[in-house]
């Protein structure tokens, strides 16, 4: 190794020449790298994903990673971290509950985009927001797809996908495709929706899915009574 006056492709600038030989002895021992914050966000998701536990390490301590794991523990997952070492008991696609409150992104557009699409095809209810500079970030790649699909359309996958209708949910979906407040829906338009809604309910129910219900419950809730027989 030597030090030169020039680095390849800097005219004028002072830097490091590196020339490797071969070794007279084979490499022995363990490197250390530094935490990634793409890897430790994708680890937290993935293994909140997966069934049983996932170790990872090291996991970088930044504010918008530590706001994935946030998101995870609203959701229902088990958490663990001690220093930069983080365990997380994953419960399958399936073992994640509804929220009781908003997933908080804080300023991690990360955070957003990865959940989104983790949560999209899963039969819950949850709003996903973060701090004044994460709601001014481009969310095109995720309400692109949904604009294209349609609010109806979209809204009725979720149904036959097992999420309870609920009115306020579909509306907040519609005012938001057109880029305007979930609240911001009056008069004739909201009542126009709410026919819309009861459409896609009435449709969803039609196909099997009385009350958004997956039809495995729905076919045991019918064993035992709790859901009128429909005729052939």
């Amino acid at each position: 190794m030597r030090r030169g006056e020039r680095r390849a492709g800097e005219e004028g600038e002072k830097g490091m020449d590196i020339r490797l030989g071969k070794a007279g002895r084979g490499l022995n021992g363990e490197a250390c790298v530094p935490p990634d914050k793409s890897i430790s966000h994708r680890s937290a998701i993935l293994g909140a994903m997966a069934k049983g536990r996932t170790a990872a390490a090291p996991f970088l301590l930044s504010d918008d990673c530590l706001s994935t794991l946030s998101c995870l523990r609203s959701l229902g997952v088990e958490v663990e971290l001690d220093g930069c070492e983080l365990a997380i008991e994953g419960r399958g696609p399936d073992g994640w509950s509804e929220p009781a409150g908003i997933l908080d992104a804080g300023n991690s557009a990360t955070t957003m985009r990865l959940l989104c699409g983790a949560l999209a095809g899963r039969p819950l209810a949850c709003v996903i927001d973060g701090d004044a500079s994460l709601r001014r970030r481009p969310m095109g790649r995720i309400v692109s797809p949904l604009r294209a699909m349609g609010a109806d359309a979209a809204y009725l996958r979720w149904l036959k996908a097992g999420l309870p209708p609920h009115f306020i949910g579909y509306y907040a979906l519609v005012m938001g495709l057109q880029g305007r407040p979930w609240n911001d829906c009056r008069g004739a338009e909201k009542t126009a929706l709410r026919a819309r809604f009861d459409a896609l309910k009435a449709e969803a129910q039609g196909a099997g899915h009385p009350c958004g219900l997956p039809a495995g419950i729905e076919k045991t809730l019918d064993e035992i009574g709790l859901v009128p027989r429909r005729s052939a």
